[in-house]
């Protein structure tokens, strides 16, 4: 289910965002709307949850850990606002881990978590800034 659609300058910028998002939890880092940076995955639920979202549409919710200092993030170790990223580039390097490139859309706030297994998954609400 589609439940918005950043619409930029031109019908090429529009961006559809699905209900629900892979969550991926960032270790004291933050993503900002229409930021590019490079992210390192090596978490073994991370790197599934890359895999999985550049196969399909390549959109995740990225948030950070409130405890950077946690190997395992659950759902309360997570802020309830991150951003909507696309995947726009993914190495897979030699150790096993990836290094991906993402962009960040719009920021989201998490509504409620739907699955915690094989990575966490949540329904989201986007927040369309000016």
């Amino acid at each position: 289910m589609v439940i918005g659609f950043r619409n930029d300058k031109s019908i090429k910028d529009k961006v559809f965002i699905p209900a629900e998002l892979p969550i991926l939890p960032l270790r004291g880092t933050v993503a900002y709307p229409d930021l590019v940076m490079p992210l390192i995955v090596g978490r073994d639920r991370s790197i599934r949850l890359v895999d999985e979202a550049n196969a399909g549409d390549k959109m995740i919710g990225i948030i950070t850990q409130k405890n950077p200092d946690i190997e395992d993030p659950g759902i309360d170790d997570l802020y309830m606002i991150g951003t909507i990223a696309t995947i726009m580039k993914m190495v897979k390097m030699v150790d096993g881990s990836q290094r991906i490139v993402v962009q960040g859309i719009c920021r989201f706030k998490l509504v409620e978590f739907t699955s915690t297994e094989p990575h966490l998954r949540a329904k989201i609400l986007p927040i369309f800034e000016e």
